[in-house]
């Protein structure tokens, strides 16, 4: 299946759902404690927990297509990472497809056993073992979905991200979230090692980038968060971590010239 049908697939599912947006800056601590202080009357901790970690496993392939349609600004691009919110190996591990397409964010995501991302990435069928909640029919669909995109750009390891984020929903119950990502870390990550969850490997870390802001909100977001931007002076940025944690893993090793041929018609 080419990758212009996939989008066509993944559209027709996607135009019935509200649009969902994201906006980044890159702040510091300080301004990271006076913002948290001004959201605070109309916020609450994320229920799932208000401080994790979140450690990302990006596929791409071997001309870094996925790496240089963010980089370079395409409007209509993927990420297919595999993603944990546990300091060690987790018996789940959400398989994710996040698709950008103008300023829309477009994402799916399955919850599948670890001990099955192998046997994943390897192109094994997919059955019921592999599947977090086989009776759920979306997660097959949705992990289809995974995988097709995943065989259409040849995708295999390529890098872990890892950061700590603490996250926090609207009071309201508006579909809003705010979230602080610290401590950005990387490793280069050519084949699946199920010990690439384990916080004691060597990262390598971007001090440049002590805290990232993200908002993340459908249609749009409330008033007090155009006065938050305002106030602190906030700046929005395009910066992608996987993007940052390649540059900072490769450097002049990266591809210069990006596969573009059935990847971006």
């Amino acid at each position: 299946m080419s990758i212009q049908t996939l989008r066509q697939t993944f559209d027709t599912r996607s135009s019935a759902v509200n649009q969902r947006f994201e906006v980044k800056y890159i702040i510091n601590e300080t301004a990271a404690q006076g913002i948290i202080d001004f959201i605070h009357p109309h916020v609450i901790p994320d229920p799932q927990g208000r401080e994790y970690p979140v450690t990302s496993l990006y596929l791409d392939n071997d001309t870094m297509s996925m790496y240089w349609s963010s980089e370079m600004g395409e409007q209509n691009r993927y990420k297919l990472r595999l993603r944990s919110y546990t300091d060690a190996e987790s018996p789940q591990v959400f398989a994710e497809v996040k698709r950008r397409l103008n300023r829309v964010i477009l994402k799916t995501r399955v919850a599948i056993h670890s001990e099955q991302i192998e046997a994943l990435l390897a192109g094994t069928g997919i059955t019921e073992e592999i599947v977090m909640h086989p009776q759920n029919r979306k997660a097959f669909n949705d992990l289809s979905y995974f995988r097709s995109l995943h065989d259409a750009f040849r995708a295999k390891p390529c890098t872990t991200v890892r950061y700590n984020r603490e996250a926090y929903i609207s009071r309201d119950g508006d579909p809003l979230r705010i979230t602080f990502d610290r401590n950005l870390c990387c490793i280069a990550t050519r084949q699946y090692n199920h010990e690439l969850w384990d916080q004691s490997t060597f990262w390598h870390i971007l001090p440049q980038i002590p805290v990232i802001l993200e908002v993340k909100f459908t249609d749009h977001y409330p008033n007090y968060v155009q006065h938050m931007i305002q106030r602190f002076g906030l700046e929005r940025t395009s910066m992608a971590k996987y993007v940052q944690c390649v540059k900072t893993l490769h450097g002049e090793s990266i591809p210069t010239t990006p596969e573009q041929e059935g990847v971006n018609p």
